[in-house]
């Protein structure tokens, strides 16, 4: 395939686009004081109807030391109505990522979500689970 200048053109403006889209989704950026430890923020993503996949990185303080990870999900965005928490390791052999498959929820509801490690809190990100019985339309 030649690439000429209207091509070129055209397929930038197509790949800015999907960036946009990508960018979208469901992810927290960090607030202050979290900087160093959850430099990447957290998200949200595969929703079901009972249930939703909770991630961060965490930046461990220690090369290569195993980082305890705390999560809470709860149904407020002040996190007092907890309905599901637990805890995890990050570990280098996973680049200090950690997923939860977070049990339990609600269909059609809003959550809120948080993790802890190292004395910091993460940003709070939100989080939606998917509808049940017949849905004309639905926005993730």
């Amino acid at each position: 395939m030649t690439f000429t200048r209207r091509r070129f053109a055209a397929t930038s403006v197509i790949g800015s686009a999907m960036l946009g889209i990508a960018g979208a989704s469901s992810v927290a950026l960090p607030a202050s004081g979290s900087e160093r430890t959850f430099a990447h923020g957290v998200a949200s993503g595969d929703p079901l109807r009972d249930r939703v996949i909770l991630w961060t990185r965490v930046t461990p303080s220690a090369p290569d030391a195993p980082v305890r990870v705390r999560w809470r999900i709860a149904s407020d965005p002040a996190l007092r109505n907890i309905v599901n928490q637990g805890e995890l390791m990050a570990l280098a052999a996973r680049d200090f990522t950690v997923k939860v498959d977070t049990l339990g929820l609600d269909p059609g509801r809003t959550y809120y979500y948080q993790f802890d490690a190292q004395g910091q809190a993460s940003p709070i990100g939100r989080t939606r689970t998917l509808p049940s019985g017949a849905v004309t339309q639905t926005r993730l």
